[in-house]
C-alpha cells in the first residue's frame, strides 16, 4: 500500500501519476480521500489527460471489476481532476494485491535441505 498526503489542485488543475503493476498482480486499488467527489482517470499504455484516458470512475478505483488488469508487469497512468469551483485538499492511496509472494520462501526451504545431512541405515 503506499499513500500520497496533502495534495492540492486549483480549479481545473491535473494531477498525473504512474502506478507499476508487479506480474504477480491480481488486483490494484486507486482511491482519492476527498469530499466532494473527483474523478480518476486511468490509462494504461500511455500518459493519461482528461482528454486521454481508458476510462474514469469517481474517488475509487479497483481493477478488476472496474477494468481487467492486463497487462501486468507493466506502468499504468492515473490522474485526479479538479473540476470544482474551489481549491480542494486530498490524499491518494493505492494499493496492489498480489499472489504467490512468498519473498524467498522457497530458496530457504532448498538451503534447508541442502544443509541436512546424510542419515546413514544402523
Amino acid at each position: 500500500m503506499d499513500f500520497i498526503p496533502d495534495l492540492s489542485l486549483d480549479t481545473n488543475q491535473f494531477f498525473a501519476n504512474i502506478l507499476f503493476i508487479p506480474d504477480n498482480a491480481v488486483q490494484a486499488t486507486i482511491e482519492v480521500l476527498h469530499r466532494p467527489n473527483l474523478p480518476i482517470f486511468i490509462k494504461q499504455a500511455d500518459i493519461v489527460s482528461p482528454t486521454n484516458y481508458d476510462f474514469v470512475r469517481t474517488n475509487i478505483v479497483i481493477m478488476p471489476p472496474d477494468h481487467a488488469l492486463s497487462p501486468v508487469g507493466a506502468d499504468w497512468f492515473y490522474g485526479i481532476l479538479n473540476n470544482t469551483t474551489q481549491r480542494v485538499f486530498f490524499s491518494i492511496v493505492t494499493d496492489i494485491l498480489t499472489t504467490n509472494d512468498q519473498g524467498n520462501f522457497l530458496q530457504v526451504l532448498s538451503n534447508m535441505n541442502d544443509t541436512l545431512g546424510l542419515v546413514l541405515p544402523l
